[in-house]
Protein backbone atom coordinates (compact mmCIF):
# COMPACT_ATOMS: atom_id res chain seq x y z
CA UNK A 1 0.00 0.00 0.00
CA UNK A 2 1.53 3.32 -0.92
CA UNK A 3 -1.41 5.83 -1.40
CA UNK A 4 -1.63 7.79 2.03
CA UNK A 5 -4.92 8.57 1.43
CA UNK A 6 -6.38 4.84 1.61
CA UNK A 7 -7.47 3.14 4.91
CA UNK A 8 -7.25 -0.68 4.87
CA UNK A 9 -9.54 -2.19 7.92
CA UNK A 10 -8.70 -5.63 9.09
CA UNK A 11 -10.47 -7.94 11.31
CA UNK A 12 -9.46 -10.82 13.96
CA UNK A 13 -10.94 -12.15 16.47
CA UNK A 14 -8.78 -13.46 19.45
CA UNK A 15 -5.36 -13.01 19.67
CA UNK A 16 -2.62 -12.59 16.85
CA UNK A 17 -1.05 -10.21 14.32
CA UNK A 18 -3.97 -7.86 14.30
CA UNK A 19 -5.06 -7.75 17.91
CA UNK A 20 -1.53 -7.09 18.84
CA UNK A 21 -1.46 -4.14 16.25
CA UNK A 22 -4.71 -2.54 18.23
CA UNK A 23 -3.32 -3.36 21.34
CA UNK A 24 -0.31 -0.99 20.61
CA UNK A 25 -2.67 1.73 19.68
CA UNK A 26 -4.64 1.68 22.54
CA UNK A 27 -1.96 1.24 25.03
CA UNK A 28 -0.86 4.96 23.20
CA UNK A 29 -4.01 6.44 23.30
CA UNK A 30 -5.62 4.97 26.63
CA UNK A 31 -3.29 4.26 29.05
CA UNK A 32 -0.19 6.88 27.89
CA UNK A 33 -1.95 9.56 27.13
CA UNK A 34 -5.59 9.24 28.99
CA UNK A 35 -3.71 7.81 31.76
CA UNK A 36 -6.22 5.06 32.21
CA UNK A 37 -4.48 2.07 34.69
CA UNK A 38 -3.16 -1.52 32.63
CA UNK A 39 -5.68 -3.64 34.48
CA UNK A 40 -8.65 -1.53 33.33
CA UNK A 41 -7.63 -0.99 29.98
CA UNK A 42 -6.61 -4.78 29.16
CA UNK A 43 -9.14 -6.82 30.57
CA UNK A 44 -10.34 -10.75 29.73
CA UNK A 45 -12.28 -9.76 27.08
CA UNK A 46 -9.88 -9.05 24.28
CA UNK A 47 -9.68 -13.02 23.96
CA UNK A 48 -12.97 -13.42 22.71
CA UNK A 49 -13.54 -9.73 20.89
CA UNK A 50 -13.11 -8.93 17.33
CA UNK A 51 -10.34 -6.77 16.93
CA UNK A 52 -10.84 -3.96 14.31
CA UNK A 53 -7.54 -2.12 12.83
CA UNK A 54 -7.52 0.37 10.13
CA UNK A 55 -3.64 0.32 7.95
CA UNK A 56 -2.67 3.39 6.42
CA UNK A 57 0.72 3.77 4.28
CA UNK A 58 2.77 1.11 4.44
CA UNK A 59 0.73 -0.88 6.57
CA UNK A 60 1.17 1.31 9.82
CA UNK A 61 -1.53 0.62 12.38
CA UNK A 62 -3.96 4.12 12.94
CA UNK A 63 -6.97 2.86 14.21
CA UNK A 64 -8.69 0.50 16.14
CA UNK A 65 -11.91 -0.79 17.60
CA UNK A 66 -13.22 -4.48 19.35
CA UNK A 67 -16.95 -5.58 19.18
CA UNK A 68 -18.23 -8.95 21.39
CA UNK A 69 -21.37 -10.40 21.48
CA UNK A 70 -23.18 -9.42 25.14
CA UNK A 71 -26.18 -11.78 24.25
CA UNK A 72 -28.61 -12.83 21.53
CA UNK A 73 -28.78 -9.53 19.26
CA UNK A 74 -26.79 -7.52 21.32
CA UNK A 75 -23.30 -6.17 20.73
CA UNK A 76 -20.88 -4.21 22.30
CA UNK A 77 -18.77 -1.73 20.58
CA UNK A 78 -15.69 -0.62 22.46
CA UNK A 79 -12.33 0.53 22.96
CA UNK A 80 -12.09 3.13 19.87
CA UNK A 81 -9.62 4.19 19.09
Amino acid sequence: MHNKDILVVASQKGQGKIALDALKIRHEVFIEEQKISPEDELDRLDDKCIHFVGYIDDWSPAATARVYQEEKNAWHIGRVA
